[in-house]
């Protein structure tokens, strides 16, 4: 093999890999597709010609591109004189500008994550503990309710308090919840209220005050015309968003209320209690539809599937559980293995 077949081969391999190292970047980091497609044909196109020209024959009249020392880039430094392949002048500006874009990706991603970080530590308000926070359904604020009884109002591109609301006085502030349309703003207190009030105007909208102990969870029916609230009085109450009119009352847990969530299509609640269990009931009639009892012990968190088909349930004996919201069959438990291997099995073959 000649020395200059040896060169060629060298050059053109090392081509093909920085052409497809250029074409992995173009497609990870540029968010215009357009873009990445042209960048990405230059750099399957460069090696190509590369070979191409190298192959030319040495003629007079057809002079080579790539060996041709008239067709040469010439850079000039000082005493030094420095030549380039016009073809390897291309790649290195293309691996120039994949290298700005990789570096401006790093920081574009990591700036807002600093920025929020630097704000959230300017916070000075709420000095006491923060017992709850939840974003506004556009991602645009955050609501935090706090133990000296504050609930205050973030805008999160800046970071900026922009409203605080005192209106549960020193009572501890449990949760913090938007309507889906983004206008009210939902709090359960220690005070055993839960006021509405206005996330746009600032306003307060009404209080409700059919607890008799603190309210632990409340939340939005999905089309924001009913709240249901739960509470130590072991209640979780259903009631008109906006003339606070009882609806009903649900008394089928023994114990305090921890978590009440509604179920996708409005039509069911799912209400987690320090008696251990979860129920499932009509929301407008109030009728138990299922009692879920594979806890051991206080029920503090539930949700519901997007779909509506199942419930995930979190308890203080350290498990998940994920199980059927219709017949109650676990399907997913992080404590044992074996639960796992079961709940799966019944699901293959009851296709639940």
């Amino acid at each position: 093999m000649s020395k200059q077949r040896l060169i060629i081969g060298i050059t053109t391999f090392t081509l093909i890999a920085l052409g497809a190292l250029i074409s992995e970047i173009f497609s990870q980091y540029l968010l215009s597709k357009f873009v990445s497609v042209i960048f990405t044909t230059l750099g399957l196109a460069i090696p190509i010609l590369q070979v191409f020209f190298s192959h030319l024959p040495k003629e007079a009249d057809s002079p080579n591109f790539i060996y041709n020392r008239s067709n040469l880039l010439k850079f000039n430094f000082h005493r030094f004189e420095f030549l380039i392949n016009p073809l390897w002048a291309i790649f290195l500006g293309l691996l120039v500008f994949a290298g700005l874009i990789v570096i401006g990706s790093i920081i574009q991603r990591s700036t807002p994550t600093m920025l929020l970080s630097t704000n959230i530590q300017a916070f000075p308000v709420n000095a006491s503990v923060i017992e709850a926070i939840t974003w506004s359904p556009d991602g645009k604020y955050l609501a935090s309710g706090s133990s000296n009884g504050t609930v205050g109002l973030w805008k999160v591109s800046t970071g900026d308090n922009i409203f605080n609301y005192c209106g549960h006085s020193a009572s501890t502030v449990w949760v913090v919840t938007w309507s889906p349309d983004g206008k009210h703003i939902a709090l359960g207190s220690d005070d055993g209220t839960v006021q509405v009030w206005n996330a746009v105007t600032r306003d307060s909208v009404l209080t409700y005050s059919g607890h008799t102990k603190a309210v632990n969870a409340v939340t939005w029916s999905p089309d924001g015309k009913r709240i249901a609230s739960g509470s130590d009085d072991g209640t979780v109450q259903v009631w008109d968003a906006i003339t606070g009119d009882d609806i009903l009352i649900y008394h089928g847990h023994t114990k305090a209320i921890n978590a009440v969530a509604w179920s996708p299509d409005g039509k069911h609640i799912a209400s987690g209690s320090d008696d251990s269990t979860v129920q499932v009931w009509d929301s407008v009639t109030g009728k138990t539809v299922l009692i879920y009892q594979n806890h051991t012990n206080s029920v503090k968190t539930v949700a519901w599937s997007p779909d509506g088909k199942r419930i995930a349930s979190g308890s203080d004996d350290g498990t998940v559980q994920v199980w059927n919201a219709v017949s109650g069959h676990l399907f997913i438990s992080n404590d044992t293995e074996n639960k796992c291997q079961y709940s799966l099995l019944y699901e293959l073959l009851h296709g639940t």
